[in-house]
């Protein structure tokens, strides 16, 4: 049997080589022979970050989650190896466990933004608004003043109908935002507050259609097309938003909702479905659909 401190000298000139697949094999078999060597970890978890990043830039996500997670394995508490994994699993479509992972990855880096971020808006997708804002409401704790977390959670205000703190925190996030989709969008929205409704709609469409504007302008519009009473105009704002994020929970949600009002029966029940199939422990969308009747998926 080869001595184990063979395996990691070759390990540790297959990863110099960028050899990354062949060096963490070798990594392996170091560490299953028994190999206690300072050098083992940490070399191999760069090389399976490594060779994590040169997956996901092959657009092989299996792949890049794969040696995310052996990474996580040989050495826990990694918060970029665990933001990475949770960005990998999210769009795989394995949202709690993205849950999980970003959840991981800011327990070992309370102040890391991105990984804040990341989560909540997962969170706000999935139609958990509350845990969002929890999640939001903390990371304003290690990052005050941040314009960012300002407008992030003024768009969970806005949403559950606070209208007053999202105002407050638009007006805060405005004093820092710099030109951009998300400028414009929160000045839209406090257009909407006072009572300049089809011009918030006008800017909510020209942010929509712009290169950066995103799944949360078609949100903002379709629901100021609600309320302008446009129900056309909204469920195809909602498809819109739902072609950018299919797991969107809450877009579903609410396409379903209009669908409703507009008749459409058979496309509530497949759009509450959605929903339901995203956010399984939502009983009032069981409830909907048991009206809805023709059973619950």
């Amino acid at each position: 049997m080869p001595d184990p401190r063979e395996h990691l000298n070759l390990a540790l000139a297959l990863a110099m080589s960028r050899r990354l697949e062949e060096a963490c094999a070798e990594f392996e078999a170091a560490h299953l022979g028994g190999l206690e060597d300072p050098r083992l970890r940490p070399a191999w978890t760069r090389a399976l970050n490594a060779l994590g990043d040169e997956a996901l830039g092959a657009g092989a996500l299996e792949r890049a989650a794969v040696a995310w997670e052996r990474s996580l394995q040989v050495l826990p508490g990694q918060a970029e190896a665990g933001f990475k994994l949770g960005f990998a699993l999210e769009s795989l479509g394995r949202m709690e466990d993205a849950v999980r992972r970003y959840r991981e990855a800011r327990a070992a880096d309370p102040r890391r933004l991105p990984v804040l971020l990341a989560l909540a808006a997962l969170l706000e997708r999935l139609g958990r608004p509350g845990e969002a804002e929890a999640e939001l409401a903390a990371a304003a704790r290690e990052h005050p003043k941040d314009p960012e977390l300002a407008y992030r959670l003024g768009w969970l205000k806005a949403r559950g109908g606070e209208s007053a703190a999202a105002s407050a925190l638009f007006r805060e996030a405005l004093a820092g935002l710099p030109p951009g989709a998300e400028r414009a969008l929160a000045e839209a929205w406090l257009a909407q507050q006072d009572g300049r409704l089809d011009e918030a709609i006008g800017r909510y469409r020209a942010a929509a259609s712009g290169p950066d504007g995103g799944p949360r302008a078609w949100e903002a519009l379709a629901a100021a097309l609600v309320r302008r009473g446009d129900l056309e105009g909204a469920r195809a704002a909602y498809a819109r938003l739902l072609d950018a994020e299919p797991g969107n929970a809450e877009g579903w949600r609410r396409l379903g909702s209009v669908a409703l009002k507009l008749g459409l029966r058979d496309q509530a029940r497949g759009a509450w479905s959605r929903a339901l199939a995203l956010d399984p422990g939502n009983a009032a969308l069981r409830r909907n659909l048991e009206v809805l009747g023709g059973g619950v998926p």
